[in-house]
C-alpha cells in the first residue's frame, strides 16, 4: 500500500511564482481515516469488525519503521512512518466495533455483540 498522510495540523504556504499577489500562509488539518482500522482482510467472517485478529496482524509488524523491509503502510494508521503504540491505540479503542460503512459502531458503554450486524456476530 501507500503510506497514509501523517495526521495532525500542519503549516501551509502557497506562493505565487510570479509574486504578483504574494504569499498566503495558513494551516491544514489531516484527519485519520478510521475505515483503515480493519487490518485483517484474510478472514471474511471477521471483515468489517475490529477484533483480536486485527491485533495479531498489527503485532506482526509492531515496532517496524519505514525503510525496513517488513514495513507495511497499511498498518501505519497515523502515517508517521512507524508502526507503534499510537497505531495500537487506534485498534484498542475500537476493539469489538463493527464498520457500518461510515463509522465504527459499538453499544456505547463498551462492546456488545448486538452492536454488530447479525452476519458479523
Amino acid at each position: 500500500g501507500v503510506r497514509a498522510a501523517e495526521t495532525g495540523s500542519f503549516a501551509l504556504s502557497v506562493i505565487n511564482p510570479d509574486q504578483v499577489y504574494g504569499t498566503r500562509n495558513g494551516s491544514i488539518q489531516v484527519a485519520l481515516d478510521s475505515a483503515r482500522f480493519n487490518l485483517n482482510q484474510s478472514d471474511p467472517t471477521t471483515e468489517s469488525r475490529v477484533d483480536g485478529k486485527d491485533l495479531v496482524w498489527l503485532a506482526r509488524v509492531f515496532g517496524v519503521n519505514e525503510g525496513n523491509a517488513l514495513y507495511d503502510p497499511d498498518y501505519d494508521l497515523d502515517g508517521n512512518g512507524s508502526i507503534d503504540g499510537v497505531d495500537l491505540s487506534y485498534i484498542a479503542s475500537n476493539m469489538g466495533g463493527c464498520w457500518d460503512g461510515e463509522n465504527w459502531t459499538s453499544s456505547g458503554s463498551g462492546w456488545n455483540i448486538s452492536a454488530c450486524p447479525a452476519s458479523l456476530r
